[in-house]
């Protein structure tokens, strides 16, 4: 079971994991975000007033990466305009960071009908951006990199199970795969909208070669994760994913 940042996921967990995605629990890269052709993102449970919390692995179980949801208060109703509340209501702020704690990337996703997640470096530079195209049908997001089209990722279904990677040119180098539960869902804490429903955010990452941005590659299931299960109004609701559950 994932019980929290410091928890060690089990070797088991991670197989499972991988084994729903076609797999194997080879690690052949150089123990960096950057450097592994196969990465698997979980995120972990958290308490209720937390903000999302997840981890990036190799196949055998090196953490390479940490990301955390910055959650601070919201505008004051007498103070705030209802523009600021709403940019507050459909903003979500990540910060990716190394096992020593020191800052890789910064993501910032906003939601309005679809999402747009804009990706700066350490140094609040930005470097990348990945834009929702479509709601219906096999979603797709189209990525870019310093301001140049640098490829898409697109669902194999409505289900959102399976997603292939795409650079500019549509030549294929990956596979990201949903694992642990087929489910996808909102949060709030907030009545009449409070939700306890479980949501499972653990994805594989698998790339056939290396992508000119690694990095920016790296956050696509961060940032998938963060455009499909919605916030909604205020509020962070208990969430995270338990081996064995769905």
């Amino acid at each position: 079971m994932f019980v929290g940042m410091d928890a060690e996921v089990s070797q088991q967990e991670l197989n499972d994991l991988l084994s729903q995605a076609n797999v194997l629990p080879v690690a052949t890269g150089d123990r960096t975000l950057s450097g592994e052709p196969v990465l698997v993102f979980v995120q972990l449970p958290t308490e209720p007033g937390e903000g999302f919390r997840y981890v990036y692995l190799t196949p055998d179980g090196t953490v390479v990466a940490r990301a955390a949801e910055a959650v601070g208060p919201p505008p004051s109703p007498d103070g705030a305009s209802i523009a600021e509340m709403t940019e507050h209501i459909n903003t979500s702020v990540v910060t990716v960071s190394a096992p020593d704690g020191s800052a890789l990337l910064y993501l910032r996703h906003k939601k309005v009908w679809k999402s747009t997640v804009s990706i700066a470096d350490a140094d609040g530079r930005p470097i990348g951006e990945m834009r929702q195209r479509n709601v219906l049908g096999k979603v797709k997001f189209q990525l870019e990199a310093y301001g140049r089209p640098y490829g898409r990722f697109i669902a194999h279904s409505t289900r959102m199970l399976g997603f292939d990677l795409e650079d500019a040119d549509g030549s294929g180098y990956g596979r990201m795969t949903k694992v642990g539960s087929p489910s996808y869902g909102a949060r709030s804490g907030v009545a009449p909208f409070a939700t306890t429903q479980k949501v499972a955010g653990a994805f594989v990452l698998q790339l056939t070669r290396r992508p000119d941005w690694p990095l920016i590659t790296a956050t696509i299931p961060l940032a998938l994760d963060l455009s499909m299960n919605l916030a909604a109004l205020s509020g962070v609701e208990k969430r995270g994913f338990q081996a064995g559950q769905g």
